[in-house]
């Protein structure tokens, strides 16, 4: 298991950078009028800090939107209404609630939209626009053989990245984006049953099977980013973005971002689980002169440090 890791993704740590501090909210101690003393501690919460190791420049970019939770997130437990508070902007949605891969998941009828307006929801550089800065969606959604060309019934989990515009039908394929499936790259008809429009900032997921034909269809766990995630494997990373957050989908679902879920070699002393809530910022970027590894250029190279507190 990595030092740490943010939604499932590994954060490069800087070797013995890594340290904790016990946090205290109230007063620990105060005294009565007898002259004895007695606690008022609030809550005990962990913070961690930590410096990352050396980045390029365009790969920081996107692991500060990952540290700071820069995303928006839905688990459909019984709402339409994100983490933050952003919720579905199509009236015609007609929907219902059924067991999904963790709790519930949304059944949107045979045709219908679940869309979200993004103008002013996240704070990419600049605001966000989808033709510039690019975007990730990711999602579970439950498949059929039959219908959907999968290698058995059940809950698959599906990324798309890249950027400008995909209109959902036009193209089963589109260009510009690159598609998984259960972290594997690949050609999976998405372009069927997602929607980004550049013009009017809405993202969203449409009921219909991945080979085009209406139907009911069942989503879970819907995650957008306003980044493009990288499709290649990068140092010092050794797997895709992707598969680390299909790894990630199996044991927990996405953070009610900005909070994020960290785990690791540290966060270890208290959850059983090893799963932890909690809320991280960039308090420091210090550019460094500097040779990555694998290269002997010396880009914009960029080391953070960051703060990590149970939220």
């Amino acid at each position: 298991m990595p030092a740490l890791s943010v939604n499932g993704l590994t954060i490069p740590i800087l070797a013995d950078s890594f340290n904790e501090q016990i946090v205290d909210t109230g007063d620990v101690f105060r005294r009565a009028t007898t002259g004895k003393m007695f606690g008022t501690l609030g809550v005990r919460k962990r913070r961690w800090s930590f410096t990352t190791r050396h980045l390029s420049g365009y790969m920081a970019g996107k692991v500060q939107n990952m540290i700071e939770g820069n995303a928006l997130s839905w688990t459909f437990n019984d709402t339409l209404i994100s983490g933050a508070g952003v919720a579905n902007t199509n009236a015609a949605t007609v929907i219902s609630y059924v067991t999904g891969f963790h709790g519930k998941a949304v059944r949107l009828s045979s045709g219908t939209f679940f869309s979200v307006d993004m103008a002013n929801k996240v704070n990419a550089p600049g605001g966000w626009d989808p033709s510039r800065n690019g975007w990730t969606l990711m999602f579970r959604l439950y498949c059929t053989i039959a219908a959907d060309g999968t290698p058995a019934d059940g809950w698959y989990h599906f990324v798309v990245t890249g950027t400008g515009d995909v209109i959902a039908g036009a193209a089963a394929n589109p260009v510009g984006v690159t598609q998984y499936r259960n972290g594997v790259a690949g050609n999976y008809n998405l372009g069927r049953v997602i929607n980004v429009d550049a013009t009017g900032d809405f993202v969203g997921v449409k009921a219909t099977t991945l080979l085009g034909v209406n139907a009911n269809k069942d989503y879970d766990e819907l995650v957008f980013l306003p980044f493009p995630i990288p499709t290649a494997v990068e140092a010092p990373w050794t797997s895709t973005w992707a598969s680390q957050f299909y790894d990630f989908s199996i044991k927990s679902p996405w953070g009610a971002a900005p909070i994020v879920i960290v785990e690791g070699d540290h966060i270890d002393l208290t959850e059983v689980s090893g799963l932890v809530s909690a809320m991280c910022r960039v308090e420091r970027i210090r550019h460094v002169n500097a040779t990555m590894p694998g290269s002997t250029s010396k880009p914009n190279v960029k080391l953070m440090d960051v703060v990590v507190e149970e939220a």
